[in-house]
Formats: structure tokens, C-alpha cells, sequence
């Protein structure tokens, strides 16, 4: 590489570094998750975001908020079948900040990735962390299409004994992200559910049919 493509790229790391910061919303996290009290469609309120009642056959079990101001918030899913039963949990919560000050689009395209990569290790590390001997099995890039819009985000299947209807099993869990919907906010998908039960089908059909400013089906 000769000298002025190594100055263009430590010019492009240097700048994609400072652009990542923190996020500029600052949940007061609570001591305690806190259920919401929920009828019909939830709306998170700072987003607009809806987590429907039923979406392809999931429904909807409890609604939890982690702060004061409900910025961080899940919600459970379960699809009840005895041949292939899925636990699901969904949140939404603050992603990184970017501050652009007129970046060219290619920039803040660079720093959303590195920021969308740091976020999805880290909750890589969490299921790891609650899961002590879990197996990583793989992880790709993914895209979700939202009211026009492309949504680059990341998958990682993990493989684990765990907890599941009153017994212990082998467990095959993956983990969805998605960072700036809406161009604040992060969304995350767990689906839980036997190791050996088919049930890529009826999860993707759950992510597709879940519209983040739409209704379920």
C-alpha cells in the first residue's frame, strides 16, 4: 500500500471512530424489570415501534420495560407447538449515536457497521455469559426491508443445554440485531427452542410478518 492510501485509511478509521459515541438517550434504569400493562398493540412510545398480540401464530405473553421512561423494553412470544415450540423475546432499546457534522453518506455508512458489529458482540457475549459451555455454531450478515428501506443487521445460533418446559434439554438459540430503526434505535430478536425441532421456517416467518410500524399478522 503506498503512502497516500495508508493516509486515506487511517484518515477513514480515525474519522469513523469519532463519529461512534454513546447514545444521546440515557434510560434511568430500574432496579427490577417492571411488566407493563398491555392490552392489544403496544406502541413504544419514544419510537413508534408496535410489538403486536399475535404475530404468525406467536403470541404475546408480557411486556417489560428496564427504566423510568420505557427507552428499553421487551417483549415475550410464544408459539405453542408440540412438535416445534418457540420462545421468543424481543427488545427495543437505544442504539449508539452517530454524530454525521456532514460526514459524507459512505462515513456514516462505516461507523453505523462498526457500531451495528460492537453492539452484536457484545450481546454475542451476554448469551454466553448466562449460558456457561454454550457452542457457537455460526453467524452471517442478514437485511430487513421496512416501509421501503434496507435494515443490515447480524445472525449468531448458538447450541446449549438449558431450561425449556419443565425440562432440561439440548437447546438451539439464535440472536438477531438491528441497529439505528428509525435512526436511533436497536432491535433484537432471541428465538429459543429444541436443538433438533424444524423450526427455521416458522421463524423467519415471524420476523417477516412483524412490521415495525405496521401490525402483526
Amino acid at each position: 500500500m503506498n503512502a497516500t492510501r495508508l493516509l486515506k485509511s487511517i484518515g477513514a478509521v480515525a474519522v469513523v471512530a469519532f463519529l461512534c459515541g454513546c447514545s444521546t438517550v440515557h434510560p434511568r434504569y430500574l432496579a427490577q424489570p417492571e411488566p407493563l400493562a398491555v392490552r392489544g398493540t403496544y406502541v413504544h412510545p419514544p419510537s413508534g415501534i408496535v410489538m403486536p398480540e399475535s404475530v404468525a401464530g406467536f403470541r404475546r405473553d408480557m411486556v417489560l420495560r428496564y427504566d423510568t421512561d420505557s427507552f428499553d423494553v421487551s417483549a415475550g412470544y410464544n408459539f405453542l407447538s408440540a412438535i416445534q415450540p418457540i420462545v421468543a423475546t424481543v427488545y427495543i432499546y437505544p442504539a449508539p449515536s452517530l454524530v454525521s457534522i456532514g460526514s459524507p453518506p459512505e462515513v456514516v455508512a462505516d461507523a453505523r457497521a462498526h457500531l451495528t458489529e460492537r453492539e452484536f458482540e457484545r450481546r454475542k457475549q451476554e448469551i454466553e455469559h448466562v449460558h456457561p459451555g454454550c457452542v457457537f455454531i455460526e453467524q452471517r450478515d442478514i437485511m430487513q426491508i421496512e416501509n421501503g428501506q434496507s435494515y443490515p443487521g447480524k445472525l449468531a445460533v448458538f447450541e446449549y443445554e438449558g431450561a425449556f418446559a419443565g425440562s432440561r434439554i439440548s437447546l438451539r438459540s439464535r440472536l438477531y440485531v438491528f441497529c439505528f430503526v428509525g435512526g436511533k434505535w436497536a432491535i433484537e430478536y432471541r428465538f429459543t427452542c429444541p436443538k433438533h425441532a424444524d423450526t427455521d421456517e416458522k421463524i423467519q416467518e415471524f420476523i417477516q410478518k412483524w412490521r415495525w410500524f405496521g401490525t402483526g399478522i
